[in-house]
């Protein structure tokens, strides 16, 4: 009886022990991490404001830092974009925005950008730089908890990068398209620009 009394204390005390190579629950921390981005964008045409629809099929990120909390890990963020990437579903216009518009800036291969800070009230600074002008303009985001897409939207102003030549030599290439029913050739400076990152 009393052998009896012992083993069932042992077994017990086996059934109650913990097994140290398994953990009973997550202790990991939500991290966001970067997946694809795209940009996409919008620029005008006509006097009643045409929008053109195009977009950058590479962009290049670096300087993303992966944490639980995303307005720290999306400050800081720099990225390069390659304008050949451009994508408007035309070739014939990409080459010409490629060769008319952008080639008449000063080293403006690339579009190179650093996003400054990120609010939690949906606003922040971001710096673009081409036409060898780095200007800093307002962004607005928001999160898409569904998808985990986080949308950054701006509206610039090409002026500013003292564009007009560029866009004096696009409109003059494509003054066709340019012109609209009332007989007015019009290329606006307004784009609007969407960045879309999964995270």
């Amino acid at each position: 009886m009393k052998k009896l009394f012992c083993f069932s204390l042992i077994f017990i005390a086996l059934s109650f022990s913990t097994n140290t190579n398994e953990v009973p629950f997550s202790t990991e921390i939500e991290s966001f991490q970067l997946g694809k981005v795209s940009i996409k964008w919008t620029a005008y045409k006509h006097s009643s404001k045409i929008p053109v629809n195009g977009a950058f099929e590479k962009v290049e990120v670096t300087n993303f830092k992966g944490s639980s909390d995303l307005t720290s890990s999306v400050t800081g963020t720099k990225f390069k974009i390659p304008i050949s990437s451009i994508n408007t579903n035309d070739k014939t216009r990409d080459a010409k925005i490629i060769s008319a518009f952008f080639k008449t800036m000063i080293n403006t291969s690339y579009i190179y950008g650093s996003i400054n800070n990120m609010n939690d009230n949906g606003s922040g600074k971001i710096t673009l730089t081409m036409n060898n002008k780095s200007i800093e303009e307002n962004y607005s985001w928001n999160m898409d908890k569904n998808t985990n897409e986080l949308y950054i939207k701006t509206s610039i102003n090409v002026l500013k990068w003292g564009a007009q030549n560029a866009l004096n030599a696009l409109n003059k290439v494509c003054l066709d398209r340019h012109t609209g029913t009332d007989g007015v050739n019009k290329l606006w400076p307004d784009v609007d620009i969407t960045v879309i990152a999964e995270l």
